[in-house]
């Protein structure tokens, strides 16, 4: 028995939060440990291997892409490969409408921009199996051995083994090309793949294969494109190179109809790769996904002949198998987007983590409003202190069997249900359109948000509420010093350059070596982009990039005021790790998710410089840096029960505001009016 890895990070989605529980030891270890790993290398992005049926036999017509290169299913193929190695220029790219309003479809549906398809392709490792010809043993070879496609030379590479068209073969043996997939990824002695002089030779390491594989926490892939049914003449020796390692059960071949297809092992050999360990020298078990696409065009007389169907069905049945998705490819566009849907959701996910909460009714006890706040971090990949955050509101819907998910603002499900993590080209509330981040690789817009922690929610508010030092001297950011006593109004002390209050954000209590230095340091924590330029746009007078820190433990606090009915009067308290306790306007209008106020605890002055330098990494002997990071518990007294919480009617509404490792203390506010 091998020991389990732990690889997948922890899941985003938890309704009542997400909680962290961990053994203590005689050497406290943080909790942010877990996320303090190396950055996405070769060695963990996720391997993609496209598999192509390319027997001449099923090689018929299809209505290609724009601009295609020809008219056949493997020309279509080729133009698809054409897209994926140079998704910023292809003529083959299909035309996408991305509407102003995020709250519209994209044209045509599915689409996605260049630069998002770019963005995708480089989180991948890709290589390409075929068919081989003739001279070859029946069977798969590896055509273009799975490489990074982050480095433009290696895309290069792929794009030149089909350049000149995607070769034939004589015969369509499904089975033994995924046989030939198995051994390829497991590092092991090739069947068919060595037995022609067409294969990669970086592929092979002696008489074996050299494994894609080199993490325990690489996820494995494979799209395999089918263009018709396979070879009947194969059966028999797949199924004994199946049963050879353990894969045929008692109760196969698994059913499907038409039957024509089933004594066909491939959907077999899909579900032993998405079960069995295919590298045994490495710790668990690494396993590869199977997703499908069968590309058939209904004009074809025979599209709804049993054997299509069947073929059909075979296909579905080894996505059904392998843990992935089928998809049927009727013409070029749909192809295009079926594998596109494939590489979305193939994307590393090491990115967004988030504590989540639903505001309780004041007027209706016991029930929620259609609201979930989820408070976002991605940890930094080189252990720096300051990591982004965010906070973004989503709503419950119904999915087709009428189960309740999370969905966005455009009704669109949240969560990849077979990772459990936010699918890329999703749009929160409050997020918008806009061409900010094209400084950045991948979309320059803030929508779709996905799971891209900084782009959109109350994040993209802040920055465009903080652009100029004229707005950002009107923020409400507040603090306490001497004069900040039991029952005093927080709007009294101002964190800000003009408190010249020794007790207040002095140089001294900030640690900063001059007076110089303190107000730069004041101003970057108001939001200032005064240090290193984050949007790469030459000025130091608009607002950070990441203005918005990570909320690592701190779950926000929800209260309906419900001051004018409705239950649009709803404000989010949390605490944040860059300095800053706030409260952000709630609901689900597009004018909401603003800051209404923030405070910065003179117990965390001596932390902020660190933050903005952010050039000592997290280790044993110095932590990461937090703040108001702990709970947030509500008191709420509606006096007169009529379900509105009024302060000039004696209503009441207190918050605690707990550090946890921020700090032993805790600050009692009493926001029964959240405006002042």
């Amino acid at each position: 028995m091998k020991i389990r890895a732990r690889c997948s990070p922890l899941r985003v989605l938890a309704f009542s939060g997400l909680s962290m529980l961990l053994a203590t030891s005689a050497v406290r270890a943080e909790d942010v440990d877990l996320f303090l790993r190396n950055p996405l290398g070769d060695a963990t992005r996720p391997n993609l291997l496209l598999i192509v049926d390319n027997a001449a036999s099923n090689n018929s017509s299809i209505t290609p892409l724009p601009n295609g290169s020809g008219n056949k299913k493997l020309d279509l193929i080729k133009d698809v490969l054409h897209i994926l190695t140079n998704p910023l220029t292809s003529p083959y790219f299909p035309t996408c409408t991305v509407p102003s309003d995020p709250e519209l479809p994209r044209v045509p549906d599915g689409c996605y921009t260049r630069a998002e398809v770019d963005d995708m392709v480089k989180n991948i490792n890709m290589g390409l199996m075929l068919m081989n010809p003739s001279s070859g043993t029946k069977g798969g070879y590896v055509r273009s051995h799975i490489r990074p496609m982050n480095v433009t030379e290696n895309r290069t590479k792929l794009w030149n083994t089909v350049k000149d068209g995607i070769p034939t073969a004589n015969n369509a043996p499904y089975a033994k090309t995924m046989h030939e997939a198995y051994l390829y990824f497991g590092g092991k002695v090739a069947y068919a793949g060595f037995s022609s002089s067409v294969y990669d030779p970086d592929a092979k390491n002696g008489s074996n294969y050299r494994s894609p594989i080199g993490d325990v926490c690489q996820p494995n892939y494979i799209i395999y494109v089918g263009n018709g049914g396979p070879d009947s003449s194969e059966d028999g020796d797949s199924r004994t190179l199946l049963s050879d390692i353990g894969g045929v059960l008692s109760s196969d071949p698994i059913k499907f109809t038409p039957s024509n297809y089933q004594s066909n092992w491939l959907d077999e050999y899909a579900r032993t790769m998405n079960r069995v360990d295919l590298v045994s020298s490495l710790t668990g078990d690494q396993k590869a996904t199977t997703y499908t696409v069968a590309i058939q065009n209904p004009q074809d007389n025979n599209f709804n002949t049993q054997n299509q169907k069947s073929a059909r069905a075979l296909l579905q049945s080894a996505a059904l198998a392998g843990g992935g998705e089928y998809a049927l490819g009727e013409d070029g566009q749909s192809v295009l987007k079926a594998i596109l849907s494939a590489l979305r959701k193939m994307q590393p996910v090491n990115s967004v983590f988030a504590a989540v909460t639903l505001p309780v009714s004041v007027n209706v006890r016991g029930t929620f409003l259609n609201q979930v706040y989820m408070g976002q971090f991605r940890p930094d990949p080189n252990a720096k202190p300051r990591w982004p955050g965010n906070l973004k509101q989503y709503q419950i819907g119904l999915d087709a069997k009428l189960d309740p998910v999370l969905v966005d603002r455009n009704k669109k499900p949240v969560e990849d249900t077979a990772k459990g993590f936010l699918l890329p080209d999703i749009t929160s509330f409050w997020t918008k359109n806009s061409n900010y981040w094209a400084f950045a690789s991948g979309s320059s817009s803030d929508a779709p948000d996905g799971a891209v922690v900084e782009k959109g929610g109350a994040a993209q508010r802040m920055r465009a509420d903080l652009a100029t030092s004229t707005l950002r001297t009107n923020r409400k950011l507040y603090t306490c010093d001497g004069t900040c006593v039991a029952g005093a109004a927080l709007s009294t002390v101002s964190f800000a350059t003009g408190n010249s209050s020794s007790s207040g954000p002095s140089a001294a209590n900030l640690g900063a070596a001059d007076a110089t230095e303190r107000d730069a340091l004041i101003e970057w924590i108001r939001g200032a982009d005064n240090l290193e330029d984050e949007n790469t746009d030459e000025s130091n007078t608009d607002s950070r990039a990441y203005i918005h820190g990570d909320l690592l433990h701190s779950r926000p606090a929800v209260v309906n005021y419900n001051r004018t009915a409705g239950d649009r009067d709803v404000v989010v308290y949390y605490g944040s790790n860059d300095g800053i306790f706030r409260a952000v306007k709630g609901g689900q209008d597009d004018t909401d998710g603003y800051e209404k106020w923030g405070m910065v605890f003179p117990e965390f002055f001596k932390k902020l410089k660190r933050l903005r330098d952010n050039d000592e990494l997290i280790d044993a002997a110095k932590p990461k840096p937090y703040f108001a990071d702990g709970a947030v518990s509500v008191y709420q007294n509606d006096v007169n029960g009529d379900g509105k919480l009024v302060a000039a009617d004696g209503d009441k509404v207190y918050l605690y505001v707990g550090m946890r490792r921020g700090g032993q203390l805790i600050y009692a506010l009493d926001v029964s009016d959240p405006d002042t």
